[in-house]
This record gives C-alpha cells, sequence and structure tokens, in this order.
C-alpha cells in the first residue's frame, strides 16, 4: 500500500515525474542559495511517495551535490547544513508509508510487486525503448534530443546533471528492469527536452 494504490486513477507517473522535475530544479538552484537543497529533498520524496522510480536518479544527484555543488559552496557548513535538514524532511515524509507496512503486513518493504525479481541484466530492452522512443518522441525530436544528449556529455552545470540522470535511467529501466513498458518512458522527458534544447 501506498499513495501509488491510492492514486491508480490520476496517472501516479505523471505526479512522480512533475515532483521529480521540481526536485532537479531546486539541486540545481543550490548552486547559487544551498537553502534549495531542502525543497529538492522535500520534492524528491513526494515523487518517491508517488513512484520509487526517483530512486534511481539518487547516485546521479548525490555525486552531483558531493562532488559538484559542496566543493563550490561559499560557506561549506551552511551547504551541509541544509542537506541534513533536506535529508531530515524527506525522512519524516517518506517514514509513515514504511512504518505502516512494517506494522500492517510485516515488512517494511511489502508490495504488490517483487522488484527483486524484476532486476537482472538483459539487453532486450534496447531494442524495444529504441523503437518506442522514436515513436514517443517522434523521429526527429528523438533524433535530436539524441544529438543533443551527445554533445552534452562533454558540458558542465546542467548538462552534467541531465547526462547523469539521463545514463542512471538508461542503464535501469533499459539494462536492468525486466518489465518492459512504454510508459517508463515519460522519465525521460525532461532530460530528453534539455537535450533536444542542446542538439
Amino acid at each position: 500500500f501506498s499513495m501509488q494504490t491510492g492514486f491508480d486513477y490520476v496517472l501516479a507517473d505523471q505526479w512522480a515525474v512533475t515532483f521529480q522535475l521540481a526536485a532537479v530544479y531546486h539541486l540545481l538552484q543550490s548552486e547559487d542559495d544551498p537553502a534549495h537543497l531542502r525543497p529538492f529533498a522535500i520534492w524528491s520524496a513526494l515523487s518517491f511517495l508517488f513512484q520509487y522510480a526517483i530512486a534511481v536518479l539518487a547516485p546521479a544527484c548525490l555525486l552531483y551535490a558531493f562532488f559538484v555543488l559542496r566543493p563550490r559552496a561559499a560557506d561549506v557548513r551552511r551547504f551541509d547544513r541544509n542537506l541534513i535538514a533536506g535529508a531530515a524532511f524527506a525522512l519524516a515524509l517518506v517514514s509513515p508509508l514504511f512504518i505502516y507496512k512494517a506494522v500492517r503486513f510485516g515488512n517494511p518493504m511489502c508490495s504488490g510487486v517483487i522488484h527483486a525479481q524484476l532486476l537482472k541484466p538483459h539487453f532486450f530492452g534496447v531494442v524495444f525503448y529504441a523503437v518506442n522512443a522514436l515513436a514517443f518522441f517522434g523521429i526527429p525530436a528523438a533524433l535530436v534530443s539524441a544529438y543533443g544528449f551527445v554533445r552534452a556529455l562533454r558540458e558542465k552545470g546542467v548538462y552534467l546533471l541531465t547526462t547523469a540522470c539521463i545514463l542512471s535511467y538508461l542503464i535501469f529501466w533499459v539494462l536492468l528492469y525486466v518489465w518492459l513498458d512504454t510508459r517508463f518512458l515519460l522519465y525521460f522527458v525532461p532530460f530528453a527536452a534539455v537535450c533536444l534544447a542542446r542538439g
């Protein structure tokens, strides 16, 4: 049971992607003001409550925060305080769900889907998502976005975070998650827009 269960009829993936976009925006803004790390964590937690997909971006976002943003921070202590506060807010938002599952079902990770069984390295997702990306985005937009992605690999700032997030999702959705579904392409949309502009 989660918000995913209660919101079957309001398209949880769309809400998850919307909140994910808000989270990434605040992470980028935190370079100028570390206070944005708090809303970054809150929007991430809200996205997580709708779909767990944003957890796949955790490595990209954390590496960006610690190895790009933190060294550039004018006040490292202020950066750390905001990061810790954000993590506390996020934990406060998501922990009731896991506490409820632990009490109700005896397992905090209880889910209608056994995710571990869906995770195994494979390559059959490459053709599936390549073909469907052309249909989902349209051939011209998909090709220009792919070109923009290649160009963005050498860039910094927003492009560095964008390419890191895309690579995280590519590895997970295309090469690890055996449940193939075109709706998962929705999670690439915010990043595809950046690549389209770069192309």
